[in-house]
């Protein structure tokens, strides 16, 4: 009897790695903590993984900084009330990169532009 496909064989090195770093970022809206230490995660490692990995890595670090400034403008001109706005743009933003991200890396695709502000991964 032929034994079943190992998913993890099929994977690139650092797959699970990347993986963390979305998790984490997800869990990130529930403690900005874990957000951190996705960031913190995914410059450690971005260096000992596979090519198409390092994308998704690189995207990710870029979609933490963008959006952190998304967040400090936002915030800030939550006092004129458009700020709001500028938040809620952040969240669909940064959940669909993450999103987007998460299922680019399970079909083991690399992010085409991981420096874009795109909405896509």
């Amino acid at each position: 009897m032929a034994a079943a496909p190992n998913a993890a064989e099929d994977r690139p090195e650092g797959a699970g790695v990347a993986l963390l770093v979305y998790i984490l970022y997800f869990c990130g809206f529930a403690t900005a903590i874990t957000a951190v230490a996705g960031l913190i995660v995914a410059y450690v490692q971005r260096d000992d993984v596979a090519a198409e990995v390092r994308t998704h890595l690189i995207f990710q670090l870029s979609t933490f900084w963008n959006g952190q400034l998304i967040v400090v403008v936002s915030s800030l001109l939550t006092i004129v009330l458009i700020g709001w706005l500028g938040l809620l743009f952040w969240l669909v933003w940064t959940l669909t990169r993450c999103i987007t991200g998460t299922i680019k890396l399970n079909r083991n695709d690399p992010v085409e532009d991981p420096q874009s502000w795109g909405f896509t991964a």
